[in-house]
């Protein structure tokens, strides 16, 4: 059976090529979203975190230098745990790069794209703004861009997504994957530029960025 995991990671850097897991927090869900179980904790990437990194989750090479690797974290769960993971996150791409190493995700689901859809008159769709521009039920201790502080906020988020929608689970995913289509450029030096305004040659470059955000290559292809 395909296990949902409601998961977050701060990581010593943002290439998942290179860089490593440096907090990991995820709670496993049923389809009513109760909670099964649930991790946060610190993990010794055994390489130096980015500046840049820090500045973002506040997490220093100090505070990780005696905390378990990845591997000793997740071997108490066995081999069969991670084997079949349905995984949801904000920005799930960014996420399910870093756990693509020692997850085997079979399905992926992004609140962040979904809330574009649900709430477009939000200042912007960055989990911690969402969680009071919708007044979450957040304890107000739980830290933001902290991996356990960011998956209680997801969680929540994912709640509230449901009941506004009148929705179970599965039939939200499902709902979400449609393509959202965009009337103006949501990025770049055409940003707030309508779609059908942009020069030929922009979006032919555009389709040819092997990671074009979908829906944006949706909304091109439908002009």
């Amino acid at each position: 059976m395909q296990r949902i995991l409601v998961a977050d990671v701060e990581t010593t850097g943002l290439d998942c090529k290179s860089d490593e897991i440096v907090e990991l927090s995820f709670v496993e869900v049923d389809e009513l979203l109760n909670v099964v179980s649930k991790l946060s904790t610190k993990i010794n990437p055994q390489r130096k975190i980015c500046p840049a990194a820090s500045a973002v989750h506040g997490i220093i090479d100090s505070d990780v230098a005696e905390a378990p690797s990845l591997t000793g974290v997740l071997h108490p769960y066995g081999e069969d745990y991670f084997e079949d993971v349905f995984l949801i996150a904000h920005n799930a791409r960014f996420d399910q790069g870093f756990l693509n190493k020692c997850w085997n995700i079979q399905g992926v689901f992004c609140t962040l794209r979904a809330a574009k859809k649900m709430y477009p008159g939000a200042p912007n769709h960055k989990l911690q703004t969402l969680r009071y521009y919708l007044e979450l039920d957040v304890d107000r201790e739980a830290a933001a861009h902290s991996a356990e502080g960011d998956v209680l906020a997801l969680l929540a988020l994912l709640k509230r997504m449901l009941i506004d929608s009148q929705q179970d689970l599965s039939t939200f995913v499902d709902l979400m994957s449609e393509p959202i289509l965009f009337d103006v450029m949501p990025f770049g030096k055409y940003k707030g530029c309508a779609l059908k305004s942009l020069p030929r040659t922009y979006t032919t470059w555009l389709l040819n960025l092997p990671d074009l955000d979908e829906d944006l290559k949706a909304s091109i292809l439908n002009l």
